[in-house]
């Protein structure tokens, strides 16, 4: 066991829970549909330590996450807040201007979490047509991807001059159209917006198959990788960044983190009704192996180190839990438990970009 820090994220879904019941009041609006659902949990995972949480849709009613954004960052101070939004279901202009908007409400906190979804299974807009982008999937995304990045480019970091006294806003001559023309794209930008604090978002991919490796190298910042072990997701994780190198990134710059989804029960009575439950959550895919613990506090806790430690995880990614109970038992409990033994940090990392939460900026 080391003394390193770790960095824990939390990816939650959105929307109406796994295997939810119970009469409502006709016209009465689900718990989820409340606002405070998502400021009080969002507040608490931040004093816990938590450094960022992904707003991920489901199969099931859901809400749009990019609304949720400056909803919490109203209300948190240090938190990264990354929505899942489908490619599918926003033209690249679009997803880049709407990205930079909520990075300039959020002062420099908000991410991407990139939802691919080429074969039209993730995303909500029922008017797209995803037929030629299903045949050649990598393609689209890669160009999907790029064109953002183009746009969020089209600005220099210095263009903007505001003076009024020459009736200058911005310098002509660092504002530039794109002229995109791809195989699946034709964009001519520059984006109608000025740069916000980080400039482009940091992208955050939600790995479930090896497919994506070329993906997630070329263009992810954080990949959330679930695997069933420490030596599975040490392949993946070289794999990763041997990639991006190969694309001449540094492979620092690519952080990956195990998927793990955790179920508190301190006494053994109460661990044959969490294990026949199971995780209550949609992402990964079922079929896809992932690191589940069952157990109490100070066993999971551990447990939590020992993965972090022998797997050469950038950090842990906490999956899917969404309900209060169990917010507030992993955040007052388990995670509790590590700030104790010094593995997160105790003080908020105040005004830093999330990419500098990331990089491990102080």
């Amino acid at each position: 066991m080391t003394d390193k820090q770790m960095h824990i994220g939390w990816l939650a879904e959105i929307g109406e829970p796994v295997g939810s019941a119970g009469a409502r009041a006709a016209g009465q609006a689900p718990p989820w549909c409340d606002p405070d659902e998502y400021i009080s949990r969002a507040q608490m995972i931040e004093r816990a330590g938590v450094e960022f949480l992904v707003l991920a849709e489901t199969v099931r009613p859901t809400l749009n996450p990019s609304v949720l954004v400056p909803l919490i960052a109203a209300e948190t101070s240090s938190l990264g807040i990354v929505p899942a939004l489908a490619m599918t279901d926003y033209p690249p202009f679009m997803m880049a201007r709407l990205l930079t908007t909520l990075d300039h409400m959020t002062q420099g906190r908000v991410g991407w979490a990139v939802a691919t979804d080429i074969d039209g299974s993730y995303g909500s807009s029922p008017s797209r047509d995803g037929s030629k982008a299903t045949a050649q999937p990598l393609s689209v995304a890669n160009e999907y991807a790029q064109v953002c990045k183009e746009l969020w480019g089209s600005w220099e970091p210095d263009a903007l001059v505001q003076d009024r006294t020459r009736g200058t806003f911005a310098d002509p001559a660092k504002v530039r159209t794109i002229d995109h023309v791809g195989e699946h794209f034709r964009v001519r930008g520059p984006l109608n917006t000025v740069p916000s604090r980080q400039g482009t978002p940091p992208l955050v991919s939600a790995m479930s198959s090896t497919d994506e490796t070329d993906f997630v190298s070329r263009h992810a910042e954080v990949v959330l990788v679930t695997a069933d072990g420490p030596e599975e997701f040490r392949r993946v994780r070289n794999e990763i960044k041997n990639t991006a190198s190969e694309a001449g990134r540094d492979p620092d710059d690519v952080k990956v983190y195990l998927a793990v989804s955790i179920q508190v029960a301190e006494t053994p009575d109460l661990l044959p009704a969490l294990q026949n439950r199971g995780p209550q959550r949609s992402w990964p895919p079922v079929g896809t192996p992932s690191v589940h613990l069952t157990g109490p506090t100070n066993t999971i806790a551990t447990d939590l180190e020992e993965l972090h430690d022998t797997s050469g995880a950038d950090g842990i990614v906490i999956l899917g839990t969404w309900p209060l109970s169990e917010v507030s038992v992993i955040c007052n409990r388990v995670l509790a438990t590590l700030r104790r033994r010094g593995r997160i940090h105790t003080t908020p990392h105040t005004n830093r970009s999330l990419r500098e939460t990331l990089r491990g900026r102080l």
